[in-house]
């Protein structure tokens, strides 16, 4: 099994998809990549995101993507920093599977 770490501005539409994802055993959303020790959503709420690797292979992986979609759809557009994972916070409990909560799945 392989675990990965995506980021996005709102996590609940990616959970949702990835939930629906076949192969895929667990989902969890929170937060990763800045200075701020247990936040909350509120702290971390802004535009940016990034690429966490877990190994070279997926740093590699990454970074052959970002070049590939820059070079082929993108015009050098794409600035998403690629960084090694550090620490992961568990997002609050109302956050997760928070569309399937609303019945939205």
């Amino acid at each position: 099994m392989n675990i990965a770490i995506f980021a996005a501005g709102c996590f609940w539409g990616v959970e949702k998809k990835f939930d629906l994802t076949k192969g895929v055993t667990k989902v969890e959303v929170g937060y990763t990549g800045g200075k701020t020790q247990n936040p909350t959503y509120e702290q971390v709420c802004y535009e940016d995101t990034a690429i966490f690797y877990l190994d070279e292979k997926q740093r590699t992986e990454a970074e052959e993507s970002k070049k590939k979609m820059n070079e082929t759809i993108f015009n050098n557009n794409i600035v998403t920093e690629i960084k090694k994972f550090d620490v992961f916070y568990l997002a609050e409990e109302y956050h997760q599977k928070y569309l399937k909560k609303l019945g939205k799945y």
